[in-house]
């Protein structure tokens, strides 16, 4: 699935921070998804697919799926198992 643009520019500009290696220091809002999962984890890397963006930890990644209808952009987070791409 070819990635879509927004999702490159985003995954781009998340690069150009060098967030990898960093620790997950504070998690908060309003997600069925159990986000105290993770608090003081490390992020291994970032990487996109189709209309996902994903953040890896150790054992584990966040998906993010943004999907654009008119001027309604959702976003819906899940964590999942880490498997290869």
């Amino acid at each position: 699935m070819p990635e879509g643009p927004s999702i490159v520019i985003l995954r781009e500009l998340i690069e150009a921070l060098h967030l990898e290696r960093q620790q997950i220091i504070a998690v908060s809002g309003n997600t069925k998804i159990d986000k105290q999962r993770m608090l003081n984890q490390q992020i291994t890397s970032f990487k996109s697919w189709g209309k996902h963006f994903l953040i890896w930890f150790k054992g584990f990644s966040l998906r993010i799926l943004a999907v654009k209808s008119g001027w309604l952009t959702q976003l819906s987070c899940q964590l999942l198992p880490q498997a290869p791409l």
